[in-house]
Formats: structure tokens, C-alpha cells, sequence
């Protein structure tokens, strides 16, 4: 900056010395445009000055955004450390407490054994009544068995005596668990009862179904078989007919005989006649059961299904 004031400065004076030499403008014009001049560049100096200021600032933020960047990656980095840690400290927590848990159940499970065939003298019951001399029989984490004089019993373990219940390590929480788990093995055992019915009336309706099928099947055969044999019946009836008329001819005639047969012949035409109608009806009769059957099947697939879904209780 400073060389660019001298070199203002050097110019205004040779401007005004080459001025004067050449008789132009007088020295106070030119003292007034170089003045001018000075304050323009002065003017030039103080922006530069201001946008050096700024370059600084900037510089300054950017050094300031880059080590911000580095703080940050090292608390990003601690961050997933901490987490990491705390997972880990989540699984050892857990694996304690499931380990504890096994404990408890184990020492649960043998205080009960242990209970099993000892006898206690006194025994309160929550009526207030006390039984004397009692054996347990059983302990589960429910209720504990019991016999003694006047006959059996069971008592809830929350119903026991503070010193029994504290052997035992009687836990309310577990008492839930176990009674919510007889109830859904309860249900779920009164489910598998209703779908196996279910089923084995789906499978029962199914074969019955089948069963009319083959026989609307064979009854349309042989209604098939008996409408082509009965022209072939008649034939024989006729030609039975004809041979009786030339057997009246002979000397020795064989007509009485041949009257059997053709009564036979006819009376075979004749059931044969009857049956077609009949077989007919039972066809239809069968057709209707069929279209019954179908029904009944649909509507046990149909509930087998809602039983399967939860819809039926």
C-alpha cells in the first residue's frame, strides 16, 4: 500500500512539473484534481484494508469449522464407544440376572422337594381353622397338598404361614406366571379339542361325499345299462314269441317249456321296465343329498377356520 502511495505521489509531481513546464493548467487546478485523486486512492486503500480484515475472519472461521470437525468425530467416537460399552454392560446385566433367576427357580424347585412328605403340627387355614399332624403330599409353585386326619386338602401358597412361605421363597410374580400359563395351556388344549372335532368332521363329510358321488356314478351306469337292455330284452321276448308259434306246428311240441321261458323273459322285461323309473328317483335322490353335503362341508371349513383364527370360543 505504501508503494502505491509514493508512486501516486511521484506521478502528481512530474504531472505538475510537466504541467508548469508547458504553461497549462495553474498549480492550484492540479493541486485540486491530484487531491482528488489521493482521497480515491486513500478511499481504494481503506477497502482493501476492510477486505484483509474479512480474508482474516474468514481464515479464522475455517480454522475454527476444522477443529470443530475434529471435535466432533472425537465425540462421535466416544459416543459409539459409551454405546457399545453400555450394550456390553446391558448383556452382562442380563446373563446376571438370568443366571440369578436360574438360581432362585433352582433353590425354589428344591425347597418344595424338601417340603414333600414332612409333616407340619399346626396348620392355619385362611378360615381361621388350624389342622393338626398334616403331611404334605405335593409343592408346586401354586399350592402345596395336603392330608391329614379328616382327610385331603390343598392351600395356596400365598395362604401359608410367613415361616413356610419364607422357606420356600413363595415369589407372587412366579404365582402369576404359573397360573397364566395353566390358563393358556388350558385354552390352548380346549383349541386342539374343537380343531381335531372340527377336522374329523370335515374328513367325515368329505368321504361321505365322495361316497355319494361313486354311487350317483354307478347308478347313472347302470341306468346307461339298463335302458340298452331292454330293447335287447324285448328282441328276446319277441323272438321267444315267434319260436313258440312254429314250435305249435311240430308233432312233438316243446311249447309248455318255451312258455316258461318266455314268462321268465317277461317278467325279466318287466323288472327291467320298473327299475329304469326307480333308478332314476334314486339318482336324483342322491343328487339332492350330494348338493346337501357340499353345504355342510363348506360350513365345517368355514368354522374350522374361524376356530383356527380365534373367532370361535
Amino acid at each position: 500500500m505504501a508503494l502505491i502511495v509514493l508512486l501516486g505521489f511521484g506521478g502528481l509531481y512530474m504531472l505538475v512539473g510537466d504541467q508548469y513546464l508547458k504553461e497549462g493548467p495553474s498549480i492550484e487546478a492540479v493541486i485540486e484534481e491530484n487531491g482528488k485523486e489521493i482521497n480515491h486512492l486513500r478511499k481504494n486503500i481503506a477497502s482493501a484494508t476492510g477486505k484483509l480484515g474479512e480474508f482474516d475472519e474468514i481464515k479464522k472461521a475455517s480454522f475454527e469449522f476444522q477443529r470443530s470437525e475434529v471435535t466432533a468425530r472425537e465425540l462421535e467416537s466416544r459416543r459409539d464407544n459409551l454405546a457399545a460399552e453400555q450394550d456390553a454392560a446391558r448383556e452382562k446385566l442380563a446373563a446376571v440376572v438370568a443366571e440369578f433367576d436360574g438360581y432362585k427357580e433352582e433353590y425354589r424347585d428344591s425347597a418344595r422337594k424338601s417340603l414333600e412328605g414332612t409333616v407340619i403340627a399346626d396348620l392355619e387355614l385362611p378360615d381361621g381353622q388350624v389342622l393338626h399332624d398334616v403331611k404334605v403330599s405335593k409343592v408346586d409353585p401354586i399350592r402345596m397338598s395336603y392330608q391329614h386326619t379328616n382327610g385331603f386338602g390343598k392351600i395356596n401358597l400365598a395362604d401359608l404361614p410367613q415361616d413356610i412361605r419364607d422357606y420356600l421363597q413363595y415369589s407372587a410374580e412366579e404365582e402369576d406366571d404359573r397360573r397364566l400359563a395353566e390358563i393358556q395351556k388350558g385354552n390352548q388344549t380346549e383349541l386342539q379339542v374343537k380343531v381335531a372335532q372340527q377336522e374329523d368332521l370335515v374328513i367325515r363329510l368329505q368321504n361321505e361325499l365322495t361316497q355319494l358321488r361313486a354311487a350317483v356314478q354307478s347308478k347313472r351306469d347302470m341306468l346307461k345299462r339298463s335302458k340298452t337292455a331292454i330293447p335287447q330284452q324285448q328282441q328276446r321276448v319277441e323272438a321267444m314269441r315267434i319260436e313258440i308259434d312254429k314250435e305249435r306246428r311240430k308233432s312233438v311240441s316243446h311249447v309248455p317249456e318255451m312258455r316258461g321261458k318266455l314268462r321268465r323273459l317277461e317278467s325279466d322285461l318287466r323288472d327291467m321296465n320298473k327299475a329304469v323309473p326307480q333308478i332314476g328317483r334314486d339318482i336324483s335322490t342322491l343328487t339332492q343329498e350330494i348338493s346337501q353335503k357340499e353345504e355342510q362341508l363348506l360350513e365345517a371349513r368355514q368354522k374350522l377356520a374361524e376356530i383356527h383364527s380365534g373367532k370361535v370360543e
